[in-house]
């Protein structure tokens, strides 16, 4: 008598030519696993081609790229990043990326497009990564593939904002999980624990507040282990204490100075940014969390699970910072994304007995985790559209403002830092630490605009939109009275659809 399979239509009634599909399993049904990576695939070329397409691009469209840019250029010249106590300007940065793109960029002869390609080789280190963490708990390939492709998907379908551009975020990310890995792959080693330790530390001196991963690795350890838990301690401290007196060795004396900048806090940025981070994540999470009550005392995943649970709060004390932005979230993403890819075998065993398996098993690969990226990709795609249309015009207005500055003698402010570098003016003036001086109360607005009184700067850059009014009022980063002294000291020298140029009177 023909054996009848639990769950699914009875098959004793009448004999069929092939044997019924057994039950949908991440490593069966490779159709569906086929068409869902398709569609994922599409998801990614969609979102990624227009930022990678830029990566040589002179001009920038973030304030995050080529902000760093003058630290990169400094080391480059042998100059020391923190040989002198900070005044008008902050490098606020761990050194370790900035010596990376220097010699990198030696090579290549473009700085700007060498940060943005490490950054590009980060953003798809993280997701291997992301892969191999899943693939070890999960023991199956496509709930890895799927995990890192979430990951791939997530972040430009969140903000694109720091993929590729030049800065540290990403790249210290992918030290961090690499570090992550090295627990996962063996932590009752003391090499993997010993590496894990170093990755975590590079980390910490490529990016200061990726905290959240090392910190759940050491309340793993020492929960589970007090020897590994020395060994992993040991390591990163040594590591620690060797990287930072290179530091103060090679960039000198004041690098505890200008990591403490002065900096106002606002609470409401915390809610702010923690509701767009969650409302684009709400299905992920929501599994994720969902995975972790369940397995608590599964020792396997105890790792992981206090990773998502650390990242979170750690991001929102950080978004609290004036400057701050939703790239601090980028932690709990790739914890998010993880535990999420962990918790699908269990979504896919949910979808064996529906009446059409392998289409639901399609469905639940793509529509509900990557629902919102589907709700934006219409925006994305005509924002991406029409900045590539206007590329050729972005980049004239560049040279253009670039040559302006180039041609005035003497020390230029730059509110948009690849601009001074263009014109191989050295940045004096930090428009957005001066700012926060202000804020805090180190200084009155009136010693600011004494110095714009004085035409000690030859020329001012400012990101000003060609529909704003050209008056006095106080900008983001330019109080009251430091508007009002420029337009005294100052004429307008040349105006663009995003630039304005002032020159002394």
């Amino acid at each position: 008598m023909p054996k009848k399979t639990p769950g699914r239509h009875d098959v004793t009634a009448a004999p069929v030519a092939t044997p019924p599909p057994g039950p949908v399993t991440p490593d069966r049904d490779g159709a569906a696993w086929i068409v869902a990576f398709s569609i994922l695939a599409l998801f990614l070329l969609v979102l990624m081609w227009y930022p990678v397409s830029k990566i040589g691009a002179p001009y920038t469209e973030t304030n995050f790229d080529g902000f760093n840019l003058h630290y990169q250029e400094a080391v480059a010249r042998g100059e020391k990043l923190y040989g002198a106590p900070p005044r008008y300007t902050w490098e606020n940065y761990p050194p370790l990326s900035f010596h990376l793109i220097a010699i990198l960029g030696s090579i290549t002869g473009d700085l700007n497009a060498t940060g943005r390609v490490v950054c590009l080789l980060a953003y798809i280190a993280i997701g291997v990564f992301i892969a191999l963490i899943v693939e070890r708990f999960a023991a199956s390939r496509r709930v890895a593939a799927w995990s890192a492709l979430a990951w791939w998907v997530w972040l430009p379908a969140f903000d694109v904002s720091h993929v590729p551009v030049n800065d540290p975020h990403l790249l210290g990310i992918a030290l961090g999980t690499a570090g992550l890995y090295c627990i996962v792959r063996d932590s009752e080693s003391p090499r993997w624990l010993c590496a894990s330790a170093i990755l975590f530390a590079l980390s910490l001196f490529t990016k200061h507040s990726l905290v959240a991963f090392p910190t759940a690795t050491a309340v793993y350890l020492f929960v589970t282990s007090r020897k590994r838990f020395s060994i992993w301690l040991g390591a990163a401290a040594a590591s620690a204490v060797v990287l930072f007196a290179l530091t103060i060795w090679i960039d000198g004396p004041y690098f505890l100075q200008h990591m403490s900048p002065p900096r106002a806090y606002y609470p409401w940025g915390i809610a702010e940014n923690t509701g767009t981070y969650g409302r684009f994540v709400a299905v992920g999470f929501a599994v994720a969390l969902t995975w972790a009550l369940r397995n608590l005392s599964v020792a396997p995943g105890t790792i992981l699970i206090l990773a998502f649970a650390i990242t979170l709060p750690v991001a929102m004390v950080y978004c609290g910072g004036a400057g701050s932005n939703i790239n601090h979230y980028y932690d709990s993403m790739v914890a998010t994304v993880m535990l999420a890819g962990l918790a699908l075998p269990g979504l896919i065993r949910l979808v064996e007995d529906v009446p059409f398996p392998r289409t639901a098993l399609g469905v639940l690969l793509v529509v509900p985790f990557f629902f919102t990226t589907i709700l934006m990709l219409p925006a994305r795609i005509y924002t991406d559209v029409h900045a590539y249309q206007r590329r050729s015009r972005s980049e004239a207005e560049f040279n253009f403002v670039a040559d302006i500055l180039r041609q005035q003698p003497g020390p230029v402010l730059c509110e948009d830092t690849p601009l001074c570098s263009a014109a191989g003016k050295p940045r004096e003036y930090d428009p957005f630490h001066v700012d926060q001086l202000i804020r805090v109360g180190r200084i009155q607005p009136e010693q600011l605009a004494q110095l714009i009184q004085s035409r000690y700067f030859k020329a001012i850059e400012l990101e000003w939109h060609a529909a704003e009014p050209m008056d006095a009022r106080p900008r983001v980063h330019f109080a009251g009275p430091v508007m009002r002294a420029l337009f005294a000291a100052y004429q307008l020298k040349a105006r663009t659809d995003n630039v304005a140029v002032f020159v002394p009177q």
